[in-house]
């Protein structure tokens, strides 16, 4: 049997195998974690489709490109017995794979039966810390000569490679550093989105004083662990609006407009080597502590590398939040198939005219990125007012209701 790379998520194309958890050569039971596949949001466990013995692994850790759909490893039936099936080689070769001796031990101890381990020793020898280190900057080890006992490649092969990837330029130094395969997946689809879609901006400032303050009153008596954050209530905010004003929760599908019930709103996440963009579902049903229990929930999942393909596919409108960078303003890619991102600034202290007088205010910078297939200037500049209107007045829509954790009107 073959194992192949799956496809785990709608956009996924190539995958990168991270790690084996299983060596050639081991019983594996059906269900059984035998590697970690980098698709193009994460890295996820893939289970083996059958019982028997891992007899090949096609692939070295780290191997990038791997097509959706191609084999990955090969699994050997086990027979009553305990002797593994003839592998497809043998089999197609009239061969059969000659009985195992009684193993000593169990389980993954068991020695691999003859055709395995002839598999297992043409894959190249090397020391933990060499797979290690080769892992990490996806480098194939069959590209490399071994200068340990035997050929065997050791952590300084790896180390001698990384070193000669540094080149002098113009006096001084450099590193080629590998795309890892999230990092791909974004810029393939960030450029088809720049390049492809008809980007306008759309901006205004938002007093947030009021916010701010109903914020605080929120989370007087609540733990640190149960507090709501500003880009919860924006979350919110968000997902009323596009109640509201509908046009923008949606998806450009094959030259047609997919406009959704449900409102789900994917917050972009900053990861160290990527972005990913976790989704709320149905958050316009949430309450504001609903929102920030969920959203950690899921920012947690996603920093840990096991947030699960469901739980970040299908947004249907994205926030990105760099307030907390001290960032006051920028213009974000639409992450396509949607239609529409916002783009939300710092929250800066600056004069404000009220009437004749100049007062100081707590402004932030809501810039918002629209399709212009789907949605023209009147349908954006809407749904930002909508945006605005509930930022700058949240007894609107935070009140008694919220609080007592059932949605707001």
């Amino acid at each position: 049997m073959e194992i192949k790379m799956p496809s785990l998520s709608p956009t996924m194309t190539h995958g990168t195998l991270v790690k084996w958890r299983v060596r050639e050569g081991a019983a594996v039971a059906r269900g059984e974690i035998i590697a970690e596949i980098e698709t193009d949001k994460t890295v996820l466990e893939i289970e083996s489709p059958g019982a028997g013995v891992l007899t090949r692994r096609l692939h070295e850790e780290g191997a990038e490109e791997i097509p959706v759909g191609a084999a990955i490893a090969e699994l050997a039936a086990e027979l009553e017995d305990g002797a593994a099936a003839a592998t497809p080689v043998a089999a197609a070769s009239g061969e059969a794979s000659p009985p195992r001796e009684q193993p000593a031990a169990t389980g993954r101890d068991r020695p691999a039966p003859n055709a395995a381990a002839n598999l297992a020793a043409s894959r190249p020898a090397a020391s933990p810390a060499a797979r290690a280190l080769a892992r990490q900057h996806h480098i194939a080890l069959a590209t490399l000569s071994g200068s340990g006992p035997g050929g065997r490649i050791v952590r300084q092969d790896v180390e001698r490679l990384l070193a000669g990837r540094e080149q002098a330029a113009d006096g001084g130094r450099f590193q080629d550093i590998p795309l890892s395969g999230v990092r791909k997946s974004i810029a393939r689809r960030l450029q088809a989105s720049k390049r492809d879609i008809p980007h306008y901006r759309l901006t205004v400032e938002a007093e947030v004083d009021a916010l701010l303050s109903t914020r605080q009153t929120m989370n007087s008596k609540r733990d640190a662990a149960d507090k709501i954050s500003v880009n919860d209530l924006i979350v919110k905010a968000c997902a009323l609006s596009l109640r509201e004003r509908p046009a923008a929760n949606a998806h450009f599908v094959d030259g047609a407009v997919r406009r959704f019930d449900t409102i789900d709103i994917a917050i972009a996440t900053a990861l160290d080597d990527g972005l990913v963009t976790p989704v709320l579902r149905q958050a316009d049903a949430l309450t504001a502590r609903e929102i920030a229990r969920a959203t950690k929930e899921l920012v947690r999942k996603a920093r840990a590398g096991n947030l699960p393909p469901e739980q970040y596919q299908s947004g249907t409108f994205t926030i990105s939040n760099l307030g907390m960078f001290q960032v006051s303003r920028f213009d974000a890619i639409i992450n396509p198939p949607q239609v529409a991102i916002l783009a939300v600034g710092a929250a800066e202290r600056k004069p404000l005219a009220r009437g004749d007088s100049i007062v100081a205010a707590t402004m932030t910078t809501l810039t918002l990125s629209c399709d212009h297939r789907v949605l023209d200037g009147r349908e954006g500049a809407e749904l930002l007012a909508a945006i605005k209107r509930r930022l700058e007045n949240p007894a609107e829509w935070v009140g008694a209701d919220d609080a007592a954790g059932r949605a707001a009107v």
